[in-house]
């Protein structure tokens, strides 16, 4: 356990910036905007602590929409 974040991208990408932040005994809800990849598959990240995560399409829209 400890401190961690996560970065989300479309998948194949490289992640470039910081989703969410979590420390150790922290529930934490977040809600990020990030492309997504060929297959409709994004690419979660974790830097630091192992973390379970939960993760659940919201939304979407469409280049020029």
């Amino acid at each position: 356990s400890g401190k961690g974040y996560l970065r989300l991208t479309a998948a194949g990408d490289q992640p470039m910036t910081t989703a969410i932040s979590y420390d150790t005994g922290q529930s934490v809800t977040g809600l990020a905007l990030t492309p997504i990849g060929a297959g409709r598959q994004i690419t979660v990240t974790v830097y630091g602590a192992a973390v379970d995560v939960v993760a659940d399409l919201v939304g979407f829209h469409t280049a020029g929409g």
